[in-house]
C-alpha cells in the first residue's frame, strides 16, 4: 500500500455489506453490497482514523478490519452485535469475508451509528 493514507482509503472504501435479519436475532436475512465500502454505507469520505492497532493483527485484512471496527465506536457502535461474525463482532469469522474479503456489518450496529448526531 505504500502510506498510511493508501492503507486507510483502502480500508475505508474495501467492499461492504450490511446483514438485516429476517427477523430479531436471526442468522438469516438479506444483505446489501456497498462495493465502494464503509464510506459509501455511511455517506461519508474518512481521511482520518484515530484508533489503534494491534500488534497481533498480522495481515492487513485484519489489521483494516480492526480499524473500521474501532471507528464504528467513534460512530456509536456497540462492541458486540446481536450476533458474532460482523465488523463489531468476530467479522473476521464471517463467510463473506473469508471467502471474498468483504466486511460485513449488522444491521443493529448500522442503526447506531446513523442517529449517534441527533
Amino acid at each position: 500500500m505504500g502510506t498510511a493514507e493508501a492503507y486507510l482509503l483502502n480500508a475505508f472504501t474495501r467492499p461492504t455489506e450490511l446483514f438485516t435479519p429476517s427477523s430479531p436475532g436471526s442468522s438469516s436475512g438479506s444483505y446489501v453490497l456497498y462495493p465502494n465500502g464503509f464510506d459509501q454505507m455511511m455517506g461519508i469520505r474518512l481521511g482520518v482514523q484515530v484508533s489503534g492497532q494491534f500488534s497481533s493483527a498480522l495481515n492487513v485484512g485484519v489489521s483494516q478490519l480492526i480499524s473500521v471496527h474501532e471507528t464504528g465506536h467513534l460512530f456509536g457502535a456497540p462492541h458486540c452485535d446481536p450476533l458474532q461474525g460482523y465488523v463489531m463482532c468476530g467479522g473476521e469469522h464471517h463467510p463473506h469475508y473469508l471467502s471474498d474479503g468483504i466486511f460485513v456489518w449488522h444491521k443493529d450496529s448500522f442503526d447506531v451509528m446513523q442517529y449517534i448526531w441527533d
